[in-house]
């Protein structure tokens, strides 16, 4: 067949477009969008907002990484320039009319749920604002003539109005609201940049999408991004995370949690004030609800189809607890966690694994061992790379979002700051501001339903602890000589003695036999012990009260407002003082009147308990926060350490210090993110300790009757000390512990409890549609005692007891004060209980159905197991809710703190190679073993007016007159070096200040360091020109001004005391009840004379520190309250001398200033009287009235001719006389010096004059008010 031309030639221009058709189609589609598109349907619903700070320089100070806002709810609203985040919930119930009613916590909507964008949806103020750089639509290119669409993709922003297109990107780099970071009291504004999406790293922006239905599409389900903040040279980075709820009501029954429950166990709850228009603000609608993670998968029943069954009234219909199928808590390891801190956190695992498992077998009705072998773990530790082999249990994504295109699996990366995970995270870099621990949560800020909880431990922070603890080791063993601690082989010594390696109470107590004091009755030991002057103000107390003690709060800082007023400050600023608070802006050789105001302001002489008080706001800042400070555990390495004393394999010893270290941090963190609070009466609940401990006590433990009892009870045998009882004294691990290796027993019976009690909060019932009103939520399962005794003798009270009865009076406390362990000694309480052997005869009952016999008034019901909590709002106001203490009565409390305060000098008062020591180090330490004398001193006050149980307050005693020995023992420290006998004054006089000095040639007696500190901080005088800011060694001058603070320290804040006024404030300084030793003592230092309080030397005894305050014995003698010994005579023996006591101007004066304002009470103005010098002839003069036995002594300064005077006993002598009278009598003594030729008397006259100068002054400012 032939073609004609026209037919070739259009056979042609087919094949032509057929071969062009095949090129186009070879080209494929062009795409020119950008990315970080984001499709405005994806922010319809509510969305889980939190931004956390996950990288931070190590030179930063400030934030550290960790560090997060708090938790919002959100829905966004889109509009031309900005894309807003608005609280999806009403913050206060009731106040806004538009939202609906509450249910559960919930704000209820009744329009517009599911339309993301509708105005008609709830919202409240807006918490974020991005701004929104365009809005566009994704399409193919098109040819505007004809329509007709090319191969090329584009983003479009002219054919539609901007909200009608689909898409619309975000600069996240802008938040026009400021994000506030509640932790650090502080807030970020904006960003530099953020890390997007085409970034090709795992901190770039990061999408996850769900499958929607059964269509092709899928919705945005969570998202987060990196923004990058500038701080000078500095950068930090912040990762905003984004989760969407997969449906508004979210699977979990929320527990309301009221203070009645909050008194048993210690939880972070979600507060919200409600608001009703008639009433206002009201208590009954102020809705608490615990803060927990869910461990049920169905807390709510639902159909066939997925939707929850309701009641007629539309309240969903909880599954019944037996019913519920448990969810195992996710916790995640973080990225690049290391491979040698693993044990560490798997300790930590299977702790809380047992207290969840506990849980949630008894909500089921389950034994532990059923519950385990059928649902396996409830806490549960996911690696930081998530294989698929463990997806179904640890990958937090959409199915759909778990495999790549190909159907391969993606492993799921951890990534730190994902509001969706719970994570157990070591933080590698060091942190300038970095804590050793941090444990916050995230609740559903309706629900309080926690939906993550991460827990930091700072690696750094870690090492560097441990290292220390390794030094300690190494130095207790000899193997390591520490520069800057003198002669190593001496402290060590001086450490070691202070070490309780086992005490035989029975060693000591021959002399209590010997004066028929073994067998003195517990009742009597007050009366038999005490003078009759203590006794007399007892007595007093006990028939009037104690409402004429009470004292206005601003007592103290009134008068240090006279002192400031009166320039009175000024007389304190020395070299030492200079050098420590102006440090290197000023010299003390040239200092200007500019410099010393600059001083005062920078921190007062006379306030220098801001010091303690500062640190101590700083803590209770970050405690409050479940930020971990290092501060925390410092007094407790050495506890660490000498657990490996002898061993030498250093390398394993570190890493064990660094894993149990890590555990004990972590353990206590992830209580925090499973909504724990700090109980600080763990480590004095006694009941509740370990049971390894009560097996050691059993050797020592009785219901002491006698005196010598008492110290048999309370001391600690060899078997005890070489099982290490101090790691299994405590409760809780939420405590802050003495020791760290305190806590290496895992968590305690109290966390136990706490869980098993919070965490089955539920409902038992099932429900029918036909339920009517609110949802029944029963409390959760609490211990109760088996076979308590019927009736117990108590000695002590000389009759039988009821000890169900006396238990079930305090089922209804209030305050942490209200417990029998508090009001009973512990001994007394385990006799009731029915011995050592009974505490862990116990059975679990649900609490609501308990609380329903405690209303109907069964004495028949069970007694519950009273577990003590006290957290952070009331540390302090009661012996047994304090930080770092130890000990299950005020004794043991007592001989903790001075067991700390001298074994850990070396570690406290010496450089060791830190940067930040000062002079203050050493002191600032030691205030936390100081004040916590003056509070038992107080609280043993209120126990003998409001106490029962003499056993306790026999403790209370002992506790009382240790502490104040301690601070006495202080002020009568000498300083070590070299002294030399001198026969005339019959006293050791200091010639050297040498550290290493040895007998011989002048040299008649050494005291070492540690029996003898320096009075001034020294320095590194060899380092070179700006020597003096590297102090070395903290002076013993600042010990004894914060022991001057503690010993004047008269306000007492206590809980519980008084029902009708829970707080009060009392003058109760310790000058009511020491008031000679105070006198003494302060008399003494005013005058620059410590003979009278001076520790004593011997050849054959040695060193020998005398204790201010003594119990007296009948028939002579007096017993030491420490230790229980019986010291024959109280003063010098023929062969002991006093060993010279060196003080600073500044002592002196703060002695006298401290002295004549703080030394008065309702009972005494002493110490003012006995201070009052006059001038003869202004007005002044004072008269002793003919008859009264006292006389006017004077004498009369021959360059003024001024004469001064005071009121002396008729016929004391010098030692006997008052302050004034022996000023007075030491000036006549310079005059007759003078008169018979003395050259130097002239100039020790015009001195006293000064002095007693400044006595009239301090008396004239401070001495008139009474209080």
């Amino acid at each position: 067949m032939k073609l004609s031309r026209l037919s070739a030639f259009g056979l042609l221009l087919v094949l032509v477009a057929g071969a062009f058709a095949g090129c186009a189609q070879d080209v494929g589609d062009i795409d020119r969008t950008q990315p970080n598109a984001l499709k405005k349907s994806d922010f319809e619903g509510e969305w889980y907002i939190r931004h956390t700070i996950t990288d931070v320089p190590p030179t930063l100070s400030g934030p550290f990484v960790g560090i997060s806002s708090s938790m919002e709810k959100i829905r966004w609203e889109v509009q031309q320039d900005v894309l807003i985040a608005y609280r999806a919930y009403e913050r206060i119930p009731g106040h806004d009319q538009d939202a609906g009613e509450i249910e559960d916590g919930q704000t209820q909507y009744a329009d517009g749920v599911e339309e993301g964008r509708d105005s008609d949806v709830y919202k409240e103020q807006p918490i974020a604002m991005y701004p929104i750089v365009s809005h566009f639509d994704i399409q193919r290119q098109y040819n505007p003539s004809t329509g007709e669409q090319t191969n090329v993709i584009v983003e479009n922003m002219s054919d539609r109005p901007w909200h009608e297109r689909q898409y619309m990107r975000v600069n996240w780099a802008t938040n026009f609201i400021d994000t506030s970071f509640p932790a650090m009291l502080g807030s970020f504004s904006n960003a530099g940049f953020y890390v997007e999406e085409n970034e090709d790293t795992v901190e770039s922006y990061y999408t996850e999408h769900a499958q929607l239905d059964d269509d092709e599409d899928h919705e945005l389900s969570y998202f987060d991004f990196l923004t990058k903040y500038q701080f000078g040279e500095n950068q930090v980075e912040i990762r905003s995370s984004f989760q969407r709820l997969p449906e508004y009501e979210r699977d979990y029954q929320p527990a309301f949690y009221d203070d009645e429950m909050m008194t048993k166990f210690g939880y972070f709850r979600t507060e919200r004030l409600t608001y009703d228009r008639g009433y206002g603000y009201t208590d009954s609608g102020i809705i608490y609800l615990a803060n927990r993670h869910d461990m049920w998968k169905n807390d709510y029943k639902r159909d066939q189809n997925g939707e929850y069954l309701r009641t007629e009234e539309g309240r969903r219909i909880p599954t019944p607890m037996a019913e519920r199928e448990p969810k195992p808590i996710v916790y995640y390891l973080s990225p690049n966690y290391p491979e040698r801190m693993r044990p560490g956190a798997e300790a930590v695992a299977g702790d809380w694994d047992r207290a969840f498992s506990r849980a949630a077998a008894a909500a089921k009705g389950m034994s532990l061992e059923d519950f385990t072998a059928q649902y396996g773990e409830m806490f549960v530790l996911c690696e930081p790379v998530v294989e698929e082999a463990d997806s179904d249990l640890c990958d937090p994504r959409p199915e759909a979002a778990r495999y790549d295109k190909k159907g391969n699996y993606v492993p799921f990366e951890v990534r730190r700051g994902d509001l969706r995970l719970s994570t157990i995270d070591w933080v590698h870099q060091p942190q300038a501001a970095g804590p050793l621990g941090y444990g916050p949560s995230y609740a559903d800020p309706e629900t309080g339903e926690i939906i993550s909880g991460t827990a930091y431990v700072y690696g750094a922070g870690v090492d560097r602890y441990a290292q220390r603890g390794l030094d300690i080791v190494r130095f207790v063993n000899g193997d390591l000589d520490l520069d800057d601690l003198h002669e190593g082989n001496y402290v060590r010594e001086y450490v070691m003695s202070q070490i309780d390696r086992g005490i035989d109470p029975r060693a000591s107590h021959a002399g209590l036999v010997d004066r028929g004091l073994a067998d003195l009755p517990v009742e009597q030991v007050h009366e038999r012990l005490l003078d009759e002057r203590v006794r007399n103000i007892f007595a007093d107390v006990h028939e009037h009260g104690m409402d004429h003690m009470k004292v206005d709060p601003t007592y103290t800082q009134r008068r240090i407002q006279k002192m400031k007023d009166a320039g009175l400050d000024q007389w304190l600023i020395d070299d030492e003082y200079v050098r420590a608070v102006a440090g290197d802006d000023v010299s003390p050789a040239d200092l200007s009147d500019a410099d010393i105001q600059d001083i005062l302001a920078k921190q007062n002489p006379v306030e220098l308990h801001k010091i303690h008080e500062d640190k101590v706001s700083k803590i209770d800042h970050a405690a409050k926060h479940n930020i971990y400070l290092e501060e925390f555990v410092d007094p407790a390495v050495i506890g660490t350490a000498l657990r490996y004393e002898g061993r030498t394999d250093y390398e394993n010893i570190l890493d064990e210090i660094r894993n149990e270290i890590y555990r004990g941090v972590m353990a206590h963190e992830v209580g925090h993110t499973i909504g724990l609070r700090h109980n600080f009466q763990g480590s004095y609940d006694s009941v509740n300790f370990f049971d390894e401990y009560w097996e050691m006590r059993k050797e020592n433990f009785q219901l002491p009757t006698t005196l010598s009892d008492m110290y048999e009870v309370s001391a600690t045998t060899a078997l005890q000390a070489n099982g290490d009882i101090g790691t299994k004294m405590y409760s809780s691990i939420m405590d802050y512990h003495s020791r760290f290796n305190g806590d290496w027993n895992g968590i305690g019976k109290y966390d136990e409890a706490a869980i098993l009690f919070a965490y089955t909060f539920g409902t038992y019932d099932d429900l029918p549609s036909s339920h009517a009103g609110s949802i029944p939520v029963e409390e959760g399962f609490v211990e109760v005692f088996n076979n308590l005794p019927s009736s117990v003798y108590l000695p002590q009270y000389d009759q039988n007891v009821d000890p169900s009865g006396l238990f079930h009076s305090y089922d209804d406390r209030y305050a942490s004060s209200q417990h029998p362990l508090e009001d009973f000694h512990y001994t007394t309480v385990l006799e009731l209980l029915g011995g050592p052997d009974n505490l862990t005869d116990r059975s679990l009952v649900r609490y609501s159905e308990l609380r329903q016999q405690q209303e109907a008034g069964d004495s028949s019901r069970p007694v519950e197991v009273q577990y003590m909590f006290c957290s952070d709002e009331w540390v302090g106001a009661t012996i047994s809710c304090d930080r770092w203490d130890l000990g299950a009565d005020p004794f043991e409390v007592t001989r903790s703190a001075i067991q700390n305060y001298k074994a850990y000098y070396p570690f406290t008062h010496f450089r060791r190679d830190r940067l930040t020591f000062n002079s203050l180090s050493g002191a600032a330490s030691a205030a936390r073993s100081f004040n916590k004398m003056p509070q038992v001193y107080q609280r043993w006050f209120f126990n003998q007016y409001y106490g029962s149980d003499p056993i306790l307050s026999n403790y209370f005693l002992f506790g009382a007159y240790s502490g104040f020995n301690l601070l006495a023992e202080v002020l009568s420290m000498p300083a070590y070096g070299g002294y030399e006998f001198d026969e005339a004054a019959d006293e050791y006089i200091q010639i050297d200040r040498d550290p290493n000095c040895q007998e011989g040639g002048d040299v008649d007696m050494c005291v070492r360091p540690g029996n003898g500190r320096t009075l001034y901080s020294r320095y590194d005088y060899g380092s070179g020109y700006y020597y003096y800011s590297r102090t070395t060694e903290s002076g013993h001058y600042w010990d004894t001004i914060f022991a001057m603070q503690a010993m004047t320290q008269s306000r007492a804040t206590a809980l519980g005391v008084d029902v009708q006024g829970d707080m009060g404030t009392y003058l109760l300084p310790y000058y009511l009840v020491f008031e000679g030793n105070l006198t003494e003592y302060f008399n003494g230092l005013i005058r620059g004379d410590t003979t009278g309080f001076a520790p004593l030397y011997s050849k054959a005894d040695g060193l020998r520190f005398r204790p201010a305050a003594l119990l007296g014995l009948q028939g002579g003698g007096a017993l030491d309250p420490l230790t229980g010994e019986v010291l024959n005579s109280t003063g010098a023996t023929s062969a002991e001398s006093p060993v010279q006591v060196r003080t600073a101007w500044a002592q002196r004066i703060y002695s006298l200033l401290y002295g004549v304002a703080f030394f008065n009470s309702s009972y005494s103005q002493h110490f003012v009287d006995q201070a009052r010098i006059f001038k003869l002839g202004n007005g002044e003069q004072l008269e002793a009235p003919a008859g009264s036995g006292f006389e006017v002594i004077t004498f009369t300064d021959p360059h003024t001719g001024i004469t001064y005077g005071a009121i002396a006993e008729e016929g004391a002598a010098d030692e006997d006389l008052s302050l004034a009278g022996k000023l007075i009598r030491e000036g006549q003594g310079h005059l007759a010096d003078m008169d018979a030729g003395d050259d130097n008397a002239e100039y020790r006259l015009n001195n006293l004059i000064e002095e007693m100068n400044r006595v009239i002054g301090a008396v004239e400012v401070l001495g008139q008010e009474r209080f």
